[in-house]
């Protein structure tokens, strides 16, 4: 038998937040990735993500149910050898529909 609505809800990590939250965190994640590409090059980057939330507990939280803040510096280079691993086994660089790339052809102006 499937989950009902309410059950969903309640085992959804951001079921609680507002949208306004679930957003950030989105895009909190398509930065963590970019963190994770500069930590190969610079492995002492800071992870400006710890100190984007200072102000605000709800979304502070949020980040770090996602993963993406509160980390000490061995997790992210555990975190880093794995997306590393992953985009050598051939996985696609994390992307966003919001930092895409898209060709606009000439008008001929």
């Amino acid at each position: 038998m499937g989950k009902s609505n309410a059950e969903k809800r309640r085992t959804h990590k951001f079921a609680k937040t507002s949208p306004a939250t679930r957003n950030f965190v989105q895009h909190a994640l398509w930065q963590h990735h970019r963190l994770l590409e500069r930590l190969i090059n610079d492995p002492s980057a800071p992870n400006h993500l710890d100190r984007v939330a200072d102000g605000d507990p709800v979304l502070r939280e949020a980040l770090r149910k996602a993963g993406v803040a509160g980390l000490t510096r061995e997790q992210l280079w555990a975190k880093r050898d794995e997306y590393v691993a992953r985009l050598e086994a051939g996985e696609e660089p994390c992307s966003s529909k919001l930092y895409g790339v898209e060709w606009i052809p000439d008008s001929g102006w």
